[in-house]
Parts: C-alpha cells; structure tokens; sequence
C-alpha cells in the first residue's frame, strides 16, 4: 500500500513537472527584448508587487481589525505611490521622470520621518517619559535630513546626470546608515552577531 502511494505521488509529482515544461515558454532568439521593454516590464512588476502588498495589508485588517496599524498601512501605501511614480516615469521614458520617482520616494521618507516623530511627541506628550528624549531627538534629525534630502533633490531636478546620481548616492548611504540603526536596536542586547563570526 505504501509504495503504492509513493508510486501515484511520483506521477503526480512527473505529470506536474511536465505540465509546468511545457507551460514556461521558450525564449527564442527572435523575442529578445529591449532594454527598454524590460525597465517597463520591470517597473509594471514593481507597480504589481506594491499593489499586493497593500491588498494583504487591507485583507488583513479585514478579516482581524486593527492587526495591521495605520501606520504602516500607509507606508505600503506610500509603496504603492512611489512605485506608480517610477511606472509612469518609465512609461514616459527619460531621465527627468526616473529622477521624478527618486524624489517621490524622498518625499515618502519625509512623510515617514515627520509621522514618527509626531508619533513620539504625541506619545510624550500623553505620558511623559513614554519615548526616550534622545530617541524623540533622533527622530527629529532624521525628520530633518530627509527635507534636507528632499531640498537638495528638488535643487537637482534640472540638473546634469552626474550630480543626480551623486546625490542618489548620498540618500543610499543615508538609508543604509538608517537600516544599521533600527537594525542594531533589534538585535539582542547580549549584541552578538552571529552572522559576523
């Protein structure tokens, strides 16, 4: 009986492998695609991707409220928006609409930062002492760098390629800086790494 089972798990498991074959079509030499056509396809990926996320998000909180706070409901939301951005951007083509989507997402870190440091000043504000007054600080620096980012960015609109990716750079090291961060504050207090050893 069991290998019998094992036997019709093997078919199963063969006719899917064959059904998935000759459902994945192949690439010819003829179809190959253009750059362009891939930054769009991409782009539309990206644009799909965000919109399901926030549909998770939504459903969830459909099904249990309140599981999913607003907060970050908006920051999928915020996803979506800037992914829309870069889509469009593409679709237009040029580089003034690729930099367009950078600027997006800098306004996004400034709504971000702006909502988390109301956040903690309203919690303080609530009950003294609820966030730490260096970490309020933190978040308020953090607040002002990203209209800082934001200015610079907005003062680079026109400018050459060379000094937008300068300052493309500039807002990665900042979110890396920032990921280092939250991220240490995650880590046990023991902090042990364990994937540095």
């Amino acid at each position: 009986m069991r290998s019998r089972n094992l036997a019709v798990l093997a078919c199963i498991g063969f006719v899917g492998i064959i059904a998935l074959a000759l459902a994945i079509p192949v690439a010819s030499a003829d179809s190959e695609k253009s750059p362009r056509n891939l930054e769009l396809e991409y782009a539309e990926a990206q644009l799909r991707l965000a919109e399901t996320n926030l549909r998770k998000v939504q459903v969830t909180n459909e099904r249990f409220p309140k599981t999913v706070s607003a907060s970050v409901i908006a920051d999928y939301g915020e996803d979506l928006a800037i992914a829309k951005a870069q889509y469009d951007g593409v679709k237009k083509g040029g580089n003034d609409d690729f930099f367009a989507g950078w600027l997006r997402r800098i306004e996004s870190s400034v709504k971000a930062a702006e909502a988390s440091y109301n956040s903690a000043r309203v919690a303080n504000q609530r009950s003294p002492g609820t966030v730490d007054a260096m970490d309020v600080e933190r978040m308020r620096l953090r607040m002002e760098i990203a209209r800082l980012q934001l200015e610079r960015g907005k003062l680079l609109a026109g400018s050459p390629v060379e000094q937008q990716l300068r300052w493309q750079v500039q807002v990665l090291n900042d979110e890396v800086a920032h990921l280092k961060v939250q991220t240490s504050r995650i880590t046990p207090q023991t902090r042990l790494y364990p994937w540095r050893y």
